[in-house]
């Protein structure tokens, strides 16, 4: 639950990218972050850290 409000707080100061797109469940985590928020790169350290 603590991850989800820091995730919600970095969305909604937009340091993450918001998600804009679905991807299948068997896509690796760190890409479909990458996938989901249209290219941020800042997602996939904040998936490495998770």
């Amino acid at each position: 639950m603590i991850l989800q409000f820091i995730t919600y707080i970095l969305m909604k100061f937009y340091i993450i990218g918001m998600i804009v797109a679905q991807v299948p469940w068997t896509t690796p985590a760190i890409i479909s972050g990458f996938l989901m928020t249209g290219s941020d790169w800042k997602v996939t350290y904040g998936k490495q850290l998770n």
